[in-house]
């Protein structure tokens, strides 16, 4: 039923086409914004289409593993401290990851939330490049 430019819509509908709308706004920016699940398994819910021009590899086909193993092998050690030790205290982390092509980019990756990775929650971050 419509009334002028309103729809009756349900919670779920609503909450369904707010989520595609923040989907549509975060894949038109610059940085990677990345929501993930940790269980049962580790994967993305959703990674913006910046992460192409970022890796060289289209958010279609990113996945957990696919990242880790661009994560340059020199920074393995620490990103795997990070993530363990303390990621549910917000930590901010510079390491470099190796381009599809090759290219080493250093970047800074943020959690937002804070749930931890033992957690059965959601997380939430953005990956920005530096300079």
């Amino acid at each position: 039923m419509y009334f002028g430019f309103i729809e009756n819509i349900t919670v779920e509908e609503s909450d369904s086409l707010m989520f595609e709308i923040f989907k549509e706004h975060l894949n038109n920016q610059e940085n990677v914004f990345w929501i993930k699940k940790y269980r049962p398994f580790e994967t993305y819910i959703f990674i913006s289409k910046s992460v192409e021009k970022l890796t060289g590899y289209s958010s279609s086909e990113m996945n957990v593993k696919l990242w880790k193993s661009i994560i340059h092998p020199a920074d393995i050690p620490k990103v795997e401290n990070v993530h363990s030790l303390v990621y549910e205290n917000r930590p901010r982390i510079v390491y470099r990851i190796v381009r599809k092509d090759g290219k080493i980019v250093k970047i800074e990756d943020i959690k937002l939330d804070k749930t931890s990775s033992d957690d059965t929650g959601i997380g939430i971050g953005i990956i920005r490049v530096l300079a």
